[in-house]
């Protein structure tokens, strides 16, 4: 009965290492989706208020659906006696790992030109920047998915040699 216990243990924590691998890709989305969302928010309160960045970007940092994202909350506390893009760059700079290197390379880009630029090339620079998120992220939705896949299966099966092995 006991081996029976035991290899059920090893069973769900392998499933487990598994879930917990594909949770990590899965987390990946949610934050760039995020980071798409909330250069849509910024692009949207610039094209209608053309107030500047640094009193645009606190209230959207605020909110419930940005306040988990660092890159809202580094843009959110910019003030008025440092350039925003520096702001931005900073921000960027930290999710570097988070977000991954394409990421962080469109986001670069974009850092340089806001807050620098008069309302509309920062408007066009925000949109494409987004477009760009959208597009790694829709190239590396399928992709993520089979790798979800393939970490549950590794898990289990992971575990099960363990077992075998064990037995």
């Amino acid at each position: 009965m006991m081996r029976l216990a035991g290899a059920l243990l090893v069973l769900l924590c392998g499933w487990g290492a598994g879930a917990s691998a594909a949770a990590g890709r899965r987390l990946w989305l949610r934050r760039v989706a995020a980071v798409e969302d909330y250069l849509s928010c910024l692009e949207a309160d610039l094209q209608y208020t053309r107030a500047p960045l640094w009193q645009i970007a606190a209230p959207p940092a605020a909110r419930g659906e940005f306040a988990a994202l660092p890159l809202a909350q580094v843009c959110g506390r910019a003030a008025p006696d440092r350039p925003f893009s520096a702001e931005f760059r900073s921000a960027v700079c930290q999710q570097r790992k988070e977000l991954g290197q394409q990421c962080c390379d469109a986001l670069e880009g974009l850092a340089g030109q806001l807050g620098t630029l008069p309302a509309n090339p920062q408007l066009e620079a925000l949109e494409l920047c987004r477009r760009r998120l959208e597009e790694i992220r829709c190239r590396q939705e399928p992709i993520i998915a089979q790798q979800c896949r393939l970490w549950h299966s590794l898990g289990i099966l992971g575990a099960a040699a363990a077992v075998v092995l064990l037995w």
